[in-house]
Protein backbone atom coordinates (compact mmCIF):
# COMPACT_ATOMS: atom_id res chain seq x y z
CA UNK A 1 0.00 0.00 0.00
CA UNK A 2 1.38 3.42 -0.92
CA UNK A 3 -0.13 5.09 2.14
CA UNK A 4 2.17 3.08 4.47
CA UNK A 5 5.22 4.07 2.40
CA UNK A 6 4.25 7.73 2.56
CA UNK A 7 3.73 7.71 6.34
CA UNK A 8 7.11 5.97 6.87
CA UNK A 9 8.76 8.53 4.61
CA UNK A 10 7.20 11.40 6.55
CA UNK A 11 8.39 9.96 9.87
CA UNK A 12 11.92 9.58 8.48
CA UNK A 13 11.92 13.13 7.18
CA UNK A 14 10.80 14.50 10.55
CA UNK A 15 13.49 12.56 12.45
CA UNK A 16 16.24 13.63 10.04
CA UNK A 17 15.25 17.28 10.17
CA UNK A 18 15.85 17.31 13.93
CA UNK A 19 19.55 16.63 13.33
CA UNK A 20 20.09 20.11 11.88
CA UNK A 21 20.00 23.01 14.30
CA UNK A 22 17.64 25.95 13.73
CA UNK A 23 20.69 28.13 13.00
CA UNK A 24 21.87 25.75 10.29
CA UNK A 25 18.36 25.64 8.79
CA UNK A 26 18.31 29.46 8.81
CA UNK A 27 21.71 29.54 7.08
CA UNK A 28 20.49 27.17 4.36
CA UNK A 29 17.29 29.17 3.91
CA UNK A 30 19.37 32.34 3.59
CA UNK A 31 21.62 30.75 0.96
CA UNK A 32 18.70 29.35 -1.02
CA UNK A 33 16.99 32.72 -1.11
CA UNK A 34 20.23 34.43 -2.13
CA UNK A 35 21.27 31.86 -4.76
CA UNK A 36 18.44 29.38 -5.44
CA UNK A 37 20.25 27.58 -8.28
CA UNK A 38 23.56 26.97 -6.48
CA UNK A 39 22.42 23.75 -4.79
CA UNK A 40 23.50 24.52 -1.23
CA UNK A 41 22.99 21.67 1.25
CA UNK A 42 24.15 20.72 4.73
CA UNK A 43 25.10 17.24 5.77
CA UNK A 44 25.28 16.22 9.40
CA UNK A 45 27.45 13.42 10.68
CA UNK A 46 29.14 12.17 13.85
CA UNK A 47 32.91 12.70 14.01
CA UNK A 48 35.33 10.06 15.22
CA UNK A 49 35.44 11.85 18.58
CA UNK A 50 31.63 11.52 18.86
CA UNK A 51 30.73 15.16 18.14
CA UNK A 52 27.82 15.93 15.84
CA UNK A 53 29.18 18.07 13.00
CA UNK A 54 27.73 19.77 9.92
CA UNK A 55 29.37 20.18 6.53
CA UNK A 56 28.18 22.80 4.03
CA UNK A 57 28.01 21.61 0.43
CA UNK A 58 27.47 23.43 -2.83
CA UNK A 59 26.33 21.22 -5.69
CA UNK A 60 27.17 18.20 -3.53
CA UNK A 61 30.82 19.31 -3.09
CA UNK A 62 31.94 20.33 0.42
CA UNK A 63 33.14 23.93 0.72
CA UNK A 64 35.68 22.87 3.36
CA UNK A 65 37.08 19.45 4.21
CA UNK A 66 36.30 19.90 7.88
CA UNK A 67 32.99 19.79 9.72
CA UNK A 68 31.54 22.52 11.92
CA UNK A 69 29.54 22.55 15.13
CA UNK A 70 26.95 24.82 13.52
CA UNK A 71 26.34 27.02 10.48
CA UNK A 72 25.16 30.56 11.21
CA UNK A 73 24.25 33.72 9.29
CA UNK A 74 26.14 36.75 10.59
CA UNK A 75 26.19 40.06 8.70
CA UNK A 76 24.73 38.29 5.62
CA UNK A 77 27.66 35.84 5.55
CA UNK A 78 27.47 32.16 6.39
CA UNK A 79 29.99 31.15 9.02
CA UNK A 80 30.96 27.64 10.08
CA UNK A 81 31.34 27.62 13.86
CA UNK A 82 34.37 25.60 15.03
CA UNK A 83 34.53 26.51 18.72
CA UNK A 84 31.87 27.66 21.20
CA UNK A 85 32.50 29.08 24.66
CA UNK A 86 31.23 27.02 27.56
CA UNK A 87 28.25 29.34 27.94
CA UNK A 88 27.55 29.20 24.20
CA UNK A 89 27.40 33.00 23.88
CA UNK A 90 30.43 33.41 21.62
CA UNK A 91 31.63 31.25 18.74
CA UNK A 92 34.71 31.24 16.58
CA UNK A 93 34.64 30.00 13.02
CA UNK A 94 35.42 30.48 9.35
CA UNK A 95 33.56 32.47 6.73
CA UNK A 96 32.20 29.93 4.25
CA UNK A 97 29.98 32.10 2.04
CA UNK A 98 30.27 35.83 1.30
CA UNK A 99 27.46 38.39 1.40
CA UNK A 100 26.66 37.84 -2.28
CA UNK A 101 26.30 34.07 -1.87
CA UNK A 102 29.63 33.15 -3.46
CA UNK A 103 31.87 30.67 -1.63
CA UNK A 104 34.72 32.28 0.32
CA UNK A 105 37.78 30.41 -0.86
CA UNK A 106 40.57 32.79 0.12
CA UNK A 107 40.06 33.83 3.75
CA UNK A 108 40.81 31.13 6.33
CA UNK A 109 41.32 33.52 9.23
CA UNK A 110 38.98 32.81 12.16
CA UNK A 111 36.16 35.21 12.95
CA UNK A 112 34.51 35.71 16.35
CA UNK A 113 30.71 35.73 16.38
CA UNK A 114 28.34 36.80 19.13
CA UNK A 115 25.76 34.02 18.98
CA UNK A 116 23.00 36.38 20.12
CA UNK A 117 23.41 38.25 16.81
CA UNK A 118 22.76 35.25 14.55
CA UNK A 119 19.29 34.41 13.26
CA UNK A 120 17.23 31.24 13.40
CA UNK A 121 14.24 30.12 11.41
CA UNK A 122 11.74 27.87 13.13
CA UNK A 123 9.38 27.00 10.28
CA UNK A 124 11.76 26.95 7.34
CA UNK A 125 12.38 23.22 7.70
CA UNK A 126 8.81 22.51 6.63
CA UNK A 127 9.45 24.17 3.27
CA UNK A 128 12.27 21.78 2.39
CA UNK A 129 12.81 18.08 2.63
CA UNK A 130 15.49 15.75 3.91
CA UNK A 131 16.99 12.68 2.33
CA UNK A 132 19.57 10.06 3.26
CA UNK A 133 22.79 10.20 1.30
CA UNK A 134 24.72 7.10 0.27
CA UNK A 135 27.04 7.56 3.25
CA UNK A 136 24.10 7.40 5.67
CA UNK A 137 24.46 11.04 6.72
CA UNK A 138 21.54 13.43 6.63
CA UNK A 139 21.45 15.83 3.70
CA UNK A 140 19.08 18.77 3.78
CA UNK A 141 18.14 19.79 0.26
CA UNK A 142 15.67 22.04 -1.44
CA UNK A 143 12.81 20.35 -3.32
CA UNK A 144 13.87 19.24 -6.78
CA UNK A 145 12.88 21.49 -9.66
CA UNK A 146 9.87 20.40 -11.69
CA UNK A 147 10.56 19.05 -15.16
CA UNK A 148 8.79 21.17 -17.82
CA UNK A 149 8.92 18.27 -20.33
CA UNK A 150 6.62 15.27 -20.20
CA UNK A 151 7.90 11.70 -20.44
CA UNK A 152 6.69 11.52 -24.05
CA UNK A 153 8.65 14.69 -24.89
CA UNK A 154 11.75 13.20 -23.28
CA UNK A 155 11.34 9.96 -25.26
CA UNK A 156 10.94 11.90 -28.52
CA UNK A 157 14.07 13.96 -27.85
CA UNK A 158 16.01 10.78 -27.07
CA UNK A 159 14.77 9.08 -30.26
CA UNK A 160 15.72 12.08 -32.41
CA UNK A 161 19.13 12.21 -30.80
CA UNK A 162 19.76 8.51 -31.46
CA UNK A 163 18.59 8.86 -35.07
CA UNK A 164 20.92 11.84 -35.51
CA UNK A 165 23.87 9.85 -34.16
CA UNK A 166 23.05 6.90 -36.41
CA UNK A 167 22.85 9.24 -39.42
CA UNK A 168 26.31 10.62 -38.59
CA UNK A 169 27.73 7.10 -38.29
CA UNK A 170 26.19 6.06 -41.63
CA UNK A 171 27.50 9.18 -43.39
CA UNK A 172 31.08 8.55 -42.24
Amino acid sequence: CTCNKQSKKQKTMTNNQRQLSPRTVAALTHLRRLRPLDGYAAESYISLSGKPLVQLKRRNVPLKDEGFLDLVVHNSRVIGIQILTSSGNVGRGLILVNEDGSPCATDDSPITVNMADVGTTKNSAAASFTRRSSSGATAYNAPPPTNPLSNIDNENILQYGIMGLLALVVLK
